[in-house]
């Protein structure tokens, strides 16, 4: 997490957790009770270990989406659940561009 006084910048990695959902949830609870920050950028990375059914990811997004009608929060989904070890350094090398990008925003 990376966060100012006003924005936060969250990575949420699934990799072998099959319960995406809480993770996305966990961040309306924080608006909700703490109201710390103005905005939330969730980067939510599917990893090829993440093996659950397609309705925790489903649910995710859909948390997201619940979530963006009480406070402001932008959704990164980053879906790598196809990429093998040896896609691994560029795999990184595109995360850590997408979020510097933001944080430079």
């Amino acid at each position: 997490m990376l966060a100012n006084d006003h924005i936060l910048i969250a990575i949420e990695v699934e990799a072998g957790q099959t319960h995406a959902d809480t993770n996305t949830g966990k961040y309306w609870l924080l608006n909700v009770e703490y109201k710390l920050y103005k905005k939330t950028v969730l980067f939510h990375t599917y990893t090829p270990d993440f093996h659950s059914y397609a309705w925790r990811k489903k649910l995710a997004e859909f948390y997201v989406k619940k979530v963006s009608s009480e406070v402001p929060i932008e959704y990164v989904p980053m879906d790598y659940r196809n990429r093998t070890a040896a896609d691994y350094n560029a795999t990184l090398a595109e995360t850590k561009a997408k979020i510097e990008e933001r944080v430079e925003q």
